[in-house]
């Protein structure tokens, strides 16, 4: 083993070596585009002659791209130039090295040797001429023009796509070929929508160099047509004729042609004329409706070509309302004098419509006579009072205004009405309608209706005391007439013919009104005499004993129903000449009832006799009764 270890170590040192030199010239350049051309060369020195193999490799960014491999014959010591044309390939860009590297036919590595840096790049450089203007107008055409070269100034041949780009949104996108580098486009700026754009412009060639060349040009696309208008005037009367004259110029300055302007009145479309130029102005006249409705108008005026410019201008004015229709239509046709008349007023203009303007409203008598009168509001409700006794009949209600009338006629009913108000016991009555009241007129207490002949002119005022009705007292008062309701009220009497006896009958018999009640009064006070004896004078009483049999065949069936009557107690002794408590009670109740029974007879007979109330004018004879029959037990 020893051996074969000193044998071969004696075999290495006998070996020639052998030994090589590569040398890379410089460049002419250190930035190159894809498809560019490099030439690359040097010399290789080799300490032996032998066949070798020449590899040539591109570098960048750690990334290794074989480009030629080559056989060369070397010679010992002899310098062996070498030279050969590349073409810069798809490469990453940036910084890029050349790899020579020499080894023998089995690979064995010789030599290797690096250039120096150089930079790849797919990018291109572009120069471009300003636009001849910073606004344009549709339809006008937009020139581009400018250069796009590689970075050696090489011209080169591809394509250019144009973005035409509006708030952030691409509105067009053309593609236009660069021949020699050159970039020529024409835009026909027709149809596009308005506004600010920006062009940016994608270059390439076709090496795969490219660039986005972003916001190259910057320009405003205008679309608006500026129109003027003018009228006449601003007021117009119905049926007049109407003529409005005006321009329509680009806001660019730009002529524009073919405009199509369009008169539009109210919304609706009645004239057109076609401008040739924009240097020429347009005219209309239009005949005004009799009817057109009174008030402001718009006219609206529109200019527009075929490229997409468009404009609009309004103008208004004013017609005035003529009044042509003057109505009134009364609520009802018959109305009580204390009914406000109540009417609706319309008034029309030349087309119909309701019109809001002051008009005189007048009430006429029968006679043609103005009782009243009042400014109104057109088209609305009015209300016009009637004199609270204007006479019954036939009377007018006219509307005027604006040289026009209306007149409706209506009627003023009948009307009773009293105005009664009541101080102390005194009523008075007032005749507040508008005919003669002749009538009785019903006047209640709570519990004894009476009343009075009634005969009163208008505004005729008749006094009535309640005394010469009524009994006195506190009483409730009603009219039926009227529906009035007086409650509390105090009813004084007045001293009668036999006021004179209360000392001896506790007045009973006091305030006579008539013979008739004078008798009845005189008989009632014997007839309490002769009861008074009556009850003073002792009886003969006796017990009754009460005993009820039943039968056997009905004692079952009552006997659970059956309750023994208590024996009546003895009546205790009469006390001659003494009336007792329950005496004078039954006394009074006994007298009360018979001069109740004797008012109603008297009320009977008022009804039945109409002559026998007095009528206004008349001298009350009736002496009220001074307090009660009964006070003689107090």
């Amino acid at each position: 083993m020893r051996l074969i270890t000193i044998l071969l170590f004696v075999t290495v040192l006998l070996t020639p070596i052998a030994t090589a030199e590569i040398t890379i010239d410089d460049f002419s350049t250190t930035l190159y585009n894809y498809g560019d051309n490099i030439i690359l060369s040097g010399e290789l020195t080799q300490s032996a002659t032998l066949r070798a193999h020449l590899t040539l490799s591109l570098t960048c960014q750690n990334t290794t791209a074989p480009l030629l491999t080559k056989i060369v014959d070397l010679k010992e010591n002899t310098p062996q130039p070498y030279s050969h044309l590349l073409t810069i390939p798809e490469a990453p860009p940036g910084p890029c090295t050349f790899d020579v590297a020499l080894t023998d036919t089995t690979t064995l590595l010789l030599e290797q040797q690096a250039s120096e840096d150089f930079v790849i790049t797919n990018d291109l450089k572009g120069t471009f001429e300003p636009l001849s203007q910073g606004t344009y107008q549709l339809g006008e055409k937009l020139n581009l023009k400018g250069s796009i070269s590689k970075y050696n100034n090489l011209a080169l041949d591809g394509t250019a796509t144009l973005f035409f780009t509006k708030q952030n949104t691409t509105i067009s996108r053309d593609v236009t070929s660069l021949s020699l580098g050159a970039l020529s486009f024409t835009k026909d700026l027709s149809l596009l929508p308005p506004g600010v754009y920006t062009i940016s412009i994608h270059a390439k060639d076709s090496d795969g160099n490219q660039r986005i060349f972003t916001d190259v040009y910057s320009f405003t696309l205008e679309g608006d047509i500026t129109l003027t208008t003018n009228l006449e005037k601003g007021l117009y009367l119905p049926g007049e004729h109407l003529t409005i004259t005006g321009s329509a110029t680009s806001k660019s300055g730009a002529v524009l042609k073919d405009i199509l302007a369009t008169f539009t009145l109210d919304g609706k479309e009645t004239n057109t004329q076609t401008l040739k130029t924009s240097n020429d102005f347009y005219k209309f006249t239009l005949p005004l409706s009799k009817t057109i409705k009174s008030g402001p108008h718009t006219i609206l005026i529109q200019g527009r070509d075929d490229r997409g410019n468009l404009g609009e201008a309004l103008s208004n004015f004013t017609i005035q309302a003529i009044p042509t229709t003057l109505k009134l239509q009364l609520s009802q046709t018959s109305f009580l004098p204390i009914q406000p008349v109540s009417s609706t007023t319309i008034l029309l203009d030349q087309a119909n419509d309701l019109m809001t303007e002051a008009l005189t409203l007048t009430l006429l008598d029968p006679e043609g006579k103005i009782t009243a009168q009042k400014l109104v509001q057109a088209n609305a409700d009015n209300t016009l009072d009637a004199p609270p006794q204007a006479q019954p009949g036939q009377w007018t209600l006219k509307l005027e205004g604006f040289g026009l009338t209306d007149k409706q006629p209506l009627t003023i009913q009948e009307h009773k009405h009293l105005t009664l108000t009541l101080k102390g016991q005194e009523l008075s009555i007032t005749n507040t309608g508008n005919i003669r009241f002749k009538e009785y007129l019903n006047i209640n207490s709570a519990t004894i209706p009476s009343g009075r002949n009634l005969n009163l002119k208008l505004g005729e005022v008749t006094t009535i005391n309640l005394n010469t009705l009524f009994d006195p007292g506190n009483a409730t008062i009603s009219i039926p007439f009227t529906g009035q309701t007086f409650e509390g009220v105090e009813i004084l009497g007045r001293p009668g013919l036999f006021s004179g006896l209360t000392d001896i009958t506790g007045n009973v018999v006091g305030n006579l009104e008539s013979p008739v009640r004078k008798t009845l009064l005189i008989l009632g006070f014997l007839t309490l005499i002769v009861a008074l004896l009556f009850l003073l004078k002792p009886a003969r009483r006796r017990v009754i004993k009460e005993e009820i049999v039943i039968q056997p065949k009905y004692k079952a069936m009552h006997e659970e129903a059956y309750i023994p009557r208590e024996p009546k107690k003895e009546p205790e002794k009469s006390r001659y000449g003494i009336a007792d408590e329950k005496d004078i009670e039954d006394f009074k109740r006994r007298m009360k009832k018979m001069f109740e029974e004797e008012e109603r007879n008297k009320q009977r007979s008022s009804y039945t006799s109409y002559n026998n109330y007095p009528t206004r004018g008349d001298t009350p004879t009736r002496n009220e009764p001074q307090g009660n029959v009964f006070d003689m037990f107090k």
